[in-house]
Formats: structure tokens, sequence, C-alpha cells
């Protein structure tokens, strides 16, 4: 019960971490068509494991109920331009206006993230002495998150190169 074959799941075994599309189950092994993680794309790699690793471990499994998930990013600002307020307020009415225009794709449109208003992007701000810290999260569906994120990126980098607001470079988190 906790996946069926095409379901797109993630092992958090310490032994055996794998993510993938399941090909088979069987008796002793589970086959998974390799999802690499930074870009959401399939790898040409087939993974074979053993079902008791995967059944003693946590398994995510994105596509039980359906292929939403909420996906987080983190932007820094710097309030040298601006106040922090109003540089948020400019972050945020970006991030919205393009996460709306990404839900008008033919995917959303019929799921229940279309018409359920509750999963709007959510904000989370934590003020330091040198930026002001946005992570953001949207609930996106698992094969547009690459685009969704990169349409995303591109509007807050040309608001950057805009001056509405500064985006700080932080040794953790590199543009």
């Amino acid at each position: 019960g906790l996946f069926e074959k095409w379901d797109i799941i993630k092992s958090w075994n310490p032994f055996m971490s794998a993510m993938g599309e399941v090909q088979s189950i069987g008796f002793f092994f589970t086959t998974l068509r390799e999802i690499e993680e930074t870009n959401l794309s399939f790898t040409d790699k087939i993974v074979s494991f053993p079902n008791n690793l995967i059944f003693n471990s946590w398994i995510f499994n994105f596509t039980k109920n359906n292929l939403l998930f909420w996906h987080e990013m983190k932007y820094l600002l710097s309030c040298e331009l601006n106040e922090p307020n109003e540089a948020y307020v400019k972050l945020k009415n970006i991030i919205d206006d393009v996460y709306t225009k990404s839900l008008q794709d033919k995917i959303y449109t019929t799921s229940f993230l279309y018409k359920n208003k509750k999963y709007k992007p959510k904000y989370l701000l934590t003020p330091t002495t040198q930026w002001l810290e946005v992570k953001v999260r949207i609930m996106t569906h698992f094969y547009k998150a690459f685009d969704t994120n990169n349409q995303i990126a591109v509007a807050v980098i040309q608001a950057h190169k805009d001056w509405f607001f500064k985006l700080v470079v932080d040794k953790d988190y590199q543009w």
C-alpha cells in the first residue's frame, strides 16, 4: 500500500537512497527508473534494491494521491535600496504573479490546486543584521516543478536587475 507501479517515490534508507518511477515490484526486489533530483528529469539508470531495505525505512510517495507537492525556495534581500518591508512586498508580488500565471497551464486547470485558494504561496521571513531571508513554499505539480521554479527565478532576477530590490549572495546560497 505504500506505492504502486508508475508512482514516483523516494526512499530514505541510509544504506541505499533512491528516487524514481516504480517500474516493477517483485517479491524480493523493487525496480525504479531513476530521477535526477536537481532538475527532476529521468536518467538512463534503472535501480533495483531489496524490498526489506525499502519497507524498513521511510518512503515518500510523490504521486500516491496526486502529483502535487510543496516546493521551497530561498531568497536573501538586501535592505540598502529599500525598506525591508517594501522589498519583501515587491518580491511577494512578483512571485504571486508568476505563480498565478503558471497555474494557467492545462495540467493545473483540472486539478484542485487551481480551484482551491488555500494553496497560494506561503512566506517565512527571517530578518538578520545583513539581509532579510525570505523562504517561499509553493504547491507545484511534480512534472512542472522545474518550469515553475525557473519562471519564478527568472522574474526575481529580472526585478533585481531592474533595481526593484537587491538580492544578496550568501556563501551557502549562490546564484
